[in-house]
């Protein structure tokens, strides 16, 4: 019997494919076949190609030359079970359309809840629970069905789509990173239902920039670099440290030396007179009869940079909407922003001239064609869009900022058109441009890999030597946390006072335990 009637059956095969991207071509004459017993890891840096190439085997990105075939029904698109940043824009483009459409009729309700994405409505209730795969339950998604899924954190959102991806039990699975925005203890849960997923003959199709999240079940891998495919086989001959070190390295680095000047009044010593940027007394939240964030007390004070870590569920989502959004228990609890209580007259427009924030979420709803100047400048008037004339100096001050990321020369392309960590570096750019008082970082490097987070670390740390603006780190990464913070509030899976951890004079990644100070500081 020859080897080629030895070979597992093919499933998916791409033959002499090219994919398109808007008007753009990528991933020219790709082929690739997927076989009976087969689970594939596809690596590669931030912009290779790896999520179209995601895209080609789940249907949503098209060819324009060769043939995706598919070998049995299995194989067709709707029977693919899969999660992918492509998805979570759709869903928060489509919650973005329902939202404006209940505005203009005047509804206050209606919102869409964790329960109507997982199940059909024909699905009662007390079904849903036996519905769930064993690895959604291991995942604390049964208590999140009855979240209105705007309010659910970049990683409680992920832990969703990945029960929606398996509750049909597929025999085809792809995941376009799916450890984003998950703790430390989901990934594990993961990496666990991955690898019985593959034990009990299913495909898996992992793609990943992070070689720690493929799991010693995968057999295969694909390597992905320039929007081509250059490697391809069995895992332990594509995977060779010597060739990774290649795929990775190499890019170069288009960074200012210094971060531009603020106006000369932004760049003084904070006042000893100045008040807390933020005071938050015992501030607790629930959501009906469940405790959310409880007694949690903390101030920040300007020059000062903070890390808020914990895991997903612990309430830093919550805790930061209390700073920055206009959560509705804010009212009900004792904060204080730029020394005046919150609910005493001042609208959110007054606190976000002197908050910038950037996030996943901002990402995924920043979904204009605009220019990356134009995305740049919307920082000044905090929109989605820039919806008028800008000045000379404004227009100076975004280009000095794109200079600064290293983005100067892409000022007139359309964002959508940058890779997955350029858009994150246009965001940063845009926080900056109105000189703020609170820089806010909510999982700043979330979908990065791992030069481009460094870069973007590189960049944070370089804005934290100035006296202005104090920075709030958020994750649950407490390694890749910037060496410019300071002091640490952690906040605990089960919500109780949080520890906060005064100026160490060390890196964050080597703190071995926390302490409680009195004055919640």
């Amino acid at each position: 019997m020859t080897a080629a009637k030895r070979m597992p059956p093919p499933v998916v095969s791409l033959e002499g494919v090219t994919a398109r991207i808007r008007d753009r071509r990528i991933l020219p004459g790709t082929s690739w076949t997927i076989r009976a017993g087969q689970s594939w890891a596809v690596v590669g840096p931030n912009g290779a190609g790896k999520s179209t190439l995601a895209g080609l085997l789940i249907g949503t990105v098209p060819a324009v030359s060769g043939k995706v075939i598919r070998h049995g029904s299995e194989a067709r698109p709707e029977r693919i079970g899969h999660v992918s940043f492509e998805l979570l824009e759709r869903l928060a483009a489509r919650e973005a359309r329902l939202d404006a459409a209940r505005q203009f009729s005047r509804q206050t309700g209606g919102v869409t809840l964790a329960r109507e994405l997982l199940f059909s409505p024909s699905v009662k209730p007390p079904a849903e629970d036996r519905r769930l795969p064993k690895a959604a339950r291991r995942l604390g998604v049964h208590r999140l069905l009855d979240r209105d899924i705007t309010a659910l954190s970049s990683g409680e959102m992920r832990r969703l789509l990945i029960a929606r991806a398996l509750a049909d039990r597929p025999k085809i699975v792809v995941l376009d990173e799916p450890f984003e925005g998950l703790d430390a203890a989901s990934s594990r849960v993961l990496k666990e239902s991955i690898s019985e997923m593959i034990r009990e003959g299913r495909i898996v199709v992992l793609v990943t920039h992070l070689l720690a999240n493929v799991v010693p079940e995968i057999s295969h891998a694909l390597c992905v670099q320039d929007g081509r495919v250059v490697r391809q086989g069995l895992r332990r001959k594509v995977l060779t440290e010597r060739f990774l070190h290649r795929l990775y390295a190499g890019r170069p680095t288009l960074l200012a030396p210094a971060p531009p000047a603020f106006s000369p009044e932004r760049e003084t010593p904070a006042d000893p007179a100045e008040p807390p940027l933020v005071v938050m007394k015992n501030v607790c939240v629930a959501y009906g009869a469940s405790p959310v964030v409880k007694s949690v007390s903390w101030t920040i004070q300007p020059g000062e940079h903070w890390a808020l870590l914990g895991p997903n569920g612990a309430g830093k989502t919550t805790l930061l909407s209390m700073i920055a959004g206009d959560h509705p228990q804010a009212y009900a609890n004792e904060i204080y922003l730029f020394g005046r209580r919150r609910g005493t007259g001042e609208s959110i427009w007054e606190i976000k001239r002197r908050i910038s924030l950037i996030s996943p979420e901002l990402q995924l709803r920043y979904r204009k064609p605009v220019s990356v100047m134009t995305a740049v400048l919307s920082g000044f008037t905090d929109s989605v869009g820039f919806y008028r004339q800008a000045s000379d100096k404004e227009i100076a001050e975004a280009g000095r900022w794109l200079a600064f990321v290293g983005l100067g020369h892409r000022a007139e392309d359309r964002l959508d058109r940058l890779s997955y960590g350029e858009r994150r570096r246009v965001l940063l750019a845009r926080c900056m441009v109105k000189s703020p008082d609170l820089l806010i970082l909510d999982e700043p490097c979330q979908g990065l890999d791992p030069q481009m987070r460094k870069r973007f670390l590189t960049l944070i740390d370089r804005i934290g030597r100035r006296k202005r603006p104090s920075i709030l780190y958020v994750t649950h990464q407490s390694d890749e946390v910037p060496s410019c913070v300071r002091q640490v509030i952690r906040l605990e899976s089960t919500p109780g006072p949080p520890f906060l951890e005064a100026d160490s004079g060390a890196r964050l990644a080597s703190a071995k335990s926390c302490k409680t100070c009195a004055d919640g500081r």
